[in-house]
């Protein structure tokens, strides 16, 4: 059976939160409405068929944490359609974006870095997710990141990595151990600004024979 969803437009769905996020509504609400391609693939991947009779046996992986916003959506979409997860893990280097490659047209090495520094952010968005028992945040550089999680099976991936060397080394990675009917959702395919992430998606979906869903995501038959 389906899951039945509370959540409905955007909109409700930031209502719904504001109880359990009074003091970050701000921040939720600019995170909920730039992250369109997230809603839209935890919708489908919390009405599938094929996934819903694997919960609690599946991990979901996120790519870019940053602050931790789309970790907060992610997860309390999640909780809004009742659908039950192994692990939440969060990767990200905090330490800004690594090298760019002549494939990046915008972004440079250090873009995003916290001002606050590297080490400082990431305890603050570690202790932040202290609380949830299935939520873990994994600070490294990919792909050197990986070897730690070779084990995995994956329902839902998040990237959010803006240049063309992490997304490249990050969908090889995930993608044979994305179960059937897995959804990798693609954060800066349509960005003018992540030319370079655009690319090294295009490169895959086309040795895969895969199509980009609505400049949103990937589903895996």
């Amino acid at each position: 059976m389906m899951h039945t969803t509370k959540l409905g437009h955007p909109s409700r769905f930031i209502s719904s939160l504001s109880w359990l996020f009074s003091s970050r509504m701000g921040i939720i609400k600019h995170s909920i409405w730039s992250k369109e391609h997230v809603i839209r693939g935890i919708e489908k991947m919390c009405n599938s068929e094929i996934l819903l009779p694997l919960e609690r046996t599946l991990d979901i992986y996120e790519f870019g944490v940053y602050r931790g916003e789309t970790t907060v959506l992610i997860e309390h979409l999640l909780y809004g359609y009742q659908f039950t997860y192994k692990n939440l893990w969060g990767f990200d280097a905090f330490e800004g974006l690594p090298q760019e490659t002549e494939n990046d047209n915008f972004h440079k090495k250090g873009d995003f870095k916290h001002p606050d520094g590297g080490i400082e952010n990431f305890e603050r968005v570690k202790n932040y997710f202290s609380s949830y028992e299935n939520v873990t945040i994994v600070r490294g550089w990919i792909p050197e990141t990986f070897k730690d999680f070779t084990e995995s099976k994956l329902c839902f991936v998040h990237l959010d990595l803006d240049l063309y060397e992490g997304y490249k080394y990050t969908l090889d990675f995930v993608w044979p151990r994305l179960v059937s009917g897995g959804i990798i959702a693609l954060d800066d395919y349509a960005a003018p600004t992540c030319a370079g992430a655009k690319k090294a998606t295009d490169e895959f979906v086309e040795l895969h024979g895969l199509t980009v869903i609505d400049h949103y995501y990937i589903i895996k038959e």
